[in-house]
């Protein structure tokens, strides 16, 4: 490989780790202050600017769910170019990656269109919240890399038949 490339490549995989901590920091840090709210006895005082306190769990608990699967999806994007070998980029490892990355993009889908219908209610309810938008727009995207990674996947699953076959020919 050419340095350019090794130089790409590097920058990339470097990327996706400091997204990946990012994430996963974000997602400790609402963690740890959602937890504080319940020792300091702010959450029961202020009731998250008007909602009960079961519609406040149950806001935070979706969004904890949404930046976990997103951590997870970018810990399974750090294992990819882990594993990852140019000369040989076909392998089960690498397909089976893919697939997990897709069926997380997937599951980040879904709990977004629930998480968008239950903020939906709370503001039917009276409470006027932003999250609803924040919600609905991840949805199309991630709905659309699940559909790509899985069609990529099982181009993989074939480039790996193709490649065992080509191993068996003299």
């Amino acid at each position: 490989m050419s340095k350019k490339k090794d130089f790409v490549f590097e920058a990339l995989r470097m990327l996706s780790w400091f997204i990946f901590i990012t994430l996963s920091f974000n997602t400790v840090t609402v963690l740890f202050m959602f937890i504080m709210n319940f020792i300091n006895g702010t959450a029961i005082q202020d009731n998250y600017h008007g909602l009960g306190l079961n519609h406040y769990i149950g806001s935070n608990v979706f969004l904890l769910i949404i930046m976990t699967l997103k951590s997870i999806l970018f810990y399974h994007v750090v294992q990819i170019f882990g594993k990852l070998n140019l000369m040989e980029p076909f392998s089960q490892g690498i397909s089976s990656l893919l697939s997990k990355i897709s069926y997380d993009a997937l599951s980040i889908a879904i709990i977004c269109v629930v998480a968008a219908f239950y903020e939906k209610r709370l503001e039917a309810i009276g409470y006027n919240s932003d999250m609803v938008h924040r919600y609905r727009d991840s949805v199309g995207s991630h709905l659309m890399m699940a559909a790509v990674l899985y069609v990529i996947s099982h181009i993989f699953k074939k480039g790996i038949e193709l490649q065992k076959e080509n191993e068996l020919t003299i």
